[in-house]
């Protein structure tokens, strides 16, 4: 989807926990992915090339899919572009997040 590229750097998976109590009901399975400092179970650090990888990411869920999520918005009347930009702007301020957290 044009408008939005992963940079790969684990923000939203780092703060899982967060995230999961915004999420609708249909994805109650995923409340169990935060882990006891509330990233996400499944995220895995890349020492070599830096960022993060999921470790379950070709079975993801589909609330973890940019695309999915996207046609979601679509379907309640918010255009790609707008949800991009939103996409964008929760990243920086989840970046944000994560690195007071870790100072």
């Amino acid at each position: 989807m044009a408008g939005f590229t992963c940079q790969r750097c684990g923000a939203c998976c780092l703060t899982v926990q967060r995230i999961v109590a915004l999420l609708p009901p249909e994805a109650q399975e995923f409340h169990g992915a935060a882990d006891n400092d509330g990233r996400c179970q499944y995220l895995r650090e890349r020492p070599a090339e830096g960022g993060y990888e999921c470790a379950v990411y070709d079975q993801r869920p589909n609330y973890c899919r940019f695309s999915w999520v996207a046609k979601k918005m679509q379907e309640l009347g918010i255009e790609p572009s707008a949800f991009a930009r939103i996409v964008r702007k929760t990243c920086e301020h989840l970046r944000r997040i994560n690195d007071n957290v870790n100072v």
